[in-house]
């Protein structure tokens, strides 16, 4: 029984290293193709003629640090600065909701600040009802809490009026 032990361990360790080296070069490929897409989306930014083109880029470079998991705190921050850029884009609100879709604390965060920044006139009624209906959709699902799901439900219907 003893003999069969050690071919068994060394067969273990050898199967663990040619898993590590397998994995290992998508990792890199992946994090280098995020780092390639944030640049372009900062070139971007700095390049773009006006504040609807700005907010695109602002977008495309958080969905890029999305893809890498460190980025968390600087998605947010672009995903900001594009709602803000432009606050009648439903667009824009679209690309947030899926982006963060997998992180609902994120997204709930994200979406209350552009309630907070942004204002619920007239001109920005169609991108409000639509963050109103992601934070609806996200308490009811995601972050189970229905008394404020059926209370953002109720400001969508007041503001349909």
């Amino acid at each position: 029984m003893t003999d069969l032990r050690i071919p068994l361990v060394v067969l273990a360790v050898l199967f663990g290293l040619l898993v590590l080296i397998r994995m290992r070069p998508t990792a890199r490929r992946k994090s280098q193709a995020s780092r390639e897409a944030l640049a372009a989306a900062e070139a971007k930014i700095a390049s773009a003629p006006n504040e609807v083109e700005r907010a695109l880029a602002f977008c495309e470079a958080g969905e890029a640090c999305v893809a890498r998991l460190s980025r968390n705190e600087r998605a947010l921050g672009y995903f900001l600065k594009a709602m803000k850029a432009d606050p009648t884009s439903t667009e824009i609100v679209e690309r947030v909701v899926n982006a963060l879709d997998h992180r609902p604390r994120a997204l709930e965060a994200v979406l209350w600040r552009r309630l907070a920044v942004t204002g619920w006139g007239e001109k920005n009624s169609a991108a409000t009802k639509l963050v109103l209906r992601a934070l609806s959709e996200v308490y009811g699902t995601k972050l189970r809490n229905p008394t404020r799901g059926r209370a953002l439900t109720q400001a969508i219907a007041l503001l349909g009026r």
